[in-house]
């Protein structure tokens, strides 16, 4: 199945960014993860009494979303990239390129928002696609377990939430996320944690609310 151009362009904006900071000094590179990764830290020691819409605000702001565009290495990025490339490009066909980037700036903050709820002042910068990956995986959840032989399955059917195949892979994928927590197990990277956190509100974001970008609202009973 051919990815949709909106899929090639985020894998190649994502690997640009990774190469082009491959030619900043380490110092560089540290300063733009502290500015452009999202800091829990940061946020609580904002001063939002006084928050409107200008350049400091914006400023402040713009790591709930940068951060997806930031991998901490070649692997991270090469894991997140397959499992971009694998959910995004079915969530995609299904739901066209400006549902689909409206799909990834919601699963993006959900993501970092579970992620500063759970880590509140926090001083660890969190960057990675991961969070609006997870999105892609609940929202593709939604349907990508329906029964093609089922005769109602031809018109995009959504399947229920509560529905056997919804519930199942929602647990795993909880229970995966729980246990990377726990254990501070990270697949193929020992110096970084993984945002678990992140990634359950990213993938519940994706779940709950697919069916408000979906074309196509029919359910199977």
């Amino acid at each position: 199945m051919r990815a949709p151009r909106v899929v090639f362009v985020s894998l190649f904006v994502l690997a640009a960014i990774h190469i082009a900071r491959l030619f900043l000094a380490p110092a560089s590179d540290d300063a733009l993860i502290l500015s452009f990764g999202f800091v829990p830290a940061h946020v609580q020691a904002m001063d939002w009494s006084h928050a409107g819409l200008n350049a400091t605000t914006l400023w402040a702001l713009a790591p709930f979303l940068t951060y997806a565009l930031l991998h901490g290495n070649f692997l991270h990025l090469a894991v997140n990239g397959l499992a971009f490339l694998i959910f995004a490009t079915v969530v995609a066909r299904r739901i066209g390129t400006a549902r689909f980037f409206a799909l990834t700036l919601v699963a993006t903050i959900a993501a970092v928002l579970a992620h500063l709820v759970s880590n509140w002042g926090d001083t660890t910068p969190v960057i990675g696609a991961s969070g609006a990956i997870a999105g892609y995986m609940g929202a593709a959840s939604r349907f990508m377990f329906i029964d093609p032989r089922n005769p109602a399955a031809g018109e995009r059917q959504l399947l229920p939430l509560f529905s056997r195949p919804v519930v199942m892979f929602a647990l795993v994928w909880t229970g995966i996320n729980v246990v990377f927590g726990l254990t501070g197990f990270t697949p193929g990277d020992s110096e970084q944690l993984t945002a678990w956190q992140a990634h359950l509100g990213g993938f519940y974001a994706g779940l709950l609310l697919f069916p408000l970008f979906d074309r196509r609202r029919n359910w199977l009973g």
